[in-house]
């Protein structure tokens, strides 16, 4: 019984282990995005662009979120370049359903391939 007891609160002990939620996307401009990269950081900043369409990135998402979760020193913000009106539809479900939670931004740019400070 005095172990039934230990078992029931180390299980309630290890339950409670805050997690980081299930990221949802934050839609941000040109300037949005400028800031996120000039923005000073402690950590090393990896900027992946990607989209729900784009089959090769979506394969290599896990291989991000593993980055970000296992170095302590890294974070990994994921641009997407999906289409704004997808945000709810798509994005967000797809990142739920593959537990992202690496920052998500969607960059709402008519022209994302110019005008970039790089």
């Amino acid at each position: 019984m005095k172990w039934t007891l230990y078992l029931f609160i180390l299980l309630g002990i290890l339950s409670c282990k805050e997690d980081k939620p299930i990221s949802t996307t934050q839609v941000i401009q040109r300037e949005g995005f400028i800031n996120i990269i000039n923005e000073p950081s402690e950590k090393i900043q990896v900027i992946n662009f990607w989209a729900t369409w784009c089959a090769p990135c979506v394969e290599e998402l896990p291989y991000f979120e593993k980055v970000n979760t296992k170095y302590d020193d890294v974070d990994v913000v994921l641009i997407s370049l999906d289409d704004v009106e997808k945000v709810t539809s798509t994005v967000n479900p797809f990142l739920k359903e593959e537990e992202i939670k690496s920052s998500v931004y969607l960059l709402d740019d008519p022209m994302p391939q110019s005008g970039y400070p790089w």
